[in-house]
């Protein structure tokens, strides 16, 4: 996962293999099919069953790029957060509430706040996740 530097909420802290960046520029450009070999390629990945990326976080948005074993999941449960989907690679189950979706690679859900959400690795994949709060709810 990223860390951020104390005393500069806009940069990542980096790691071993990751150098520091910024979270938040007035435009920020990423190419996914390369973050996403730098993410397979990290100690996380191999000795786990995912490993994620902040490409984009402020107080009310945060763009996070997450590459997922078969069955591993990720979410929240009790979310207030309007919530993307988009699959890049493999398969995924997206679920909000008791309602789910299968979502195959260039498919998007999207998510209303208001309830828990998973989304579920049916094959190894990659995801790219957007998430968005009300300003009354922004999150450092």
């Amino acid at each position: 996962m990223t860390t951020q530097i104390p005393g500069q909420p806009d940069k990542t802290g980096g790691s071993s293999i990751r150098e520091p960046r910024p979270l938040r520029e007035p435009l920020m450009r990423f190419n996914l099919l390369d973050e996403i070999s730098r993410l397979a390629g990290e100690p996380q990945w191999g000795d786990g069953d995912r490993n994620s990326i902040a490409l984009a976080k402020d107080a009310r948005f945060r763009v996070l790029l997450s590459v997922l074993r078969s069955g591993a999941t990720i979410g929240e449960d009790d979310a207030d957060s309007t919530l993307s989907v988009h699959l890049i690679t493999g398969a995924v189950t997206v679920r909000r509430g008791n309602d789910d979706v299968a979502l195959a690679p260039g498919e998007i859900a999207v998510l209303e706040g208001g309830a828990g959400w998973q989304v579920r690795a049916d094959q190894e994949s990659a995801a790219l996740l957007t998430l968005s709060w009300p300003e009354k709810q922004a999150r450092v």
